[in-house]
C-alpha cells in the first residue's frame, strides 16, 4: 500500500511541478504582453500630454510676456485695478481653453491600464485552474485505487486461500 500512495505522491508532485512551471512561464508572457500593451497606449497618449504642457507653456509665456504691455494698453481706458482684473480674466480663459482641449483629447485616447492583456491573463488562469482541478482529481482517484500489479496479488491471494480452504475440508464421498 505504501508504494501506491508513494506513486501517487510522485504523481500528485510531478503535476504540480509542471502546473508551476507552466504557471511561470504564463506568468512571464503576461508581465512582457502587459508592458508592450502599456507602451502601445502611452505612445499614443504623448500627443494629448504634450499639448497639455504646451498649454501650460505657453499660458506662462503669455502671462509673462504680454503682462506689462496688456496692463498699459487696458490702463489707458481703466483704473490700474480693473485692468489688471480684465488681463487676468484673459489668460485664464486662453489656458481654459488650452487646458480643456488636452482634456478632450486624452479621454479620446485608449486607457493606459492594459485591459486587453488582463482579460487575457484572466481566460489563461481559468483555464491553468480547471486543468489543476482536473489533475487533482486524477491524482485522488489513482492514490485510492490499486496499481494493477497489487490488484494481482490480491487476487492471487484469494485464489490461494480459496485452495487451502478447499483443501482442508473433509469430503463427504461415502
Amino acid at each position: 500500500m505504501s508504494e501506491t500512495t508513494q506513486e501517487a505522491q510522485e504523481g500528485v508532485a510531478d503535476a504540480v511541478q509542471g502546473l508551476s512551471d507552466n504557471t511561470r512561464a504564463l506568468v512571464r508572457h503576461e508581465i512582457v504582453a502587459a508592458q508592450k500593451e502599456m507602451l502601445g497606449k502611452v505612445k499614443q497618449a504623448l500627443p494629448a500630454a504634450g499639448l497639455l504642457g504646451a498649454a501650460a507653456f505657453f499660458g506662462v509665456l503669455s502671462a509673462a510676456a504680454s503682462y506689462r504691455l496688456s496692463i498699459r494698453l487696458l490702463e489707458k481706458g481703466l483704473s490700474p485695478a480693473t485692468a489688471a482684473l480684465t488681463a487676468t480674466a484673459g489668460y485664464a480663459m486662453a489656458a481654459g481653453a488650452a487646458g480643456a482641449m488636452g482634456i478632450q483629447q486624452l479621454r479620446a485616447a485608449p486607457p493606459v491600464l492594459p485591459t486587453e492583456t488582463v482579460k487575457a491573463a484572466a481566460a489563461k488562469a481559468k483555464t491553468t485552474a480547471t486543468k489543476a482541478k482536473a489533475a487533482a482529481t486524477k491524482a485522488k482517484t489513482a492514490a485510492g485505487k490499486p496499481t494493477a500489479t497489487r490488484a494481482k496479488a490480491t487476487a492471487s491471494k484469494a485464489a490461494a486461500s480459496r485452495a487451502t480452504a478447499s483443501r482442508a475440508k473433509p469430503t463427504n464421498a461415502g
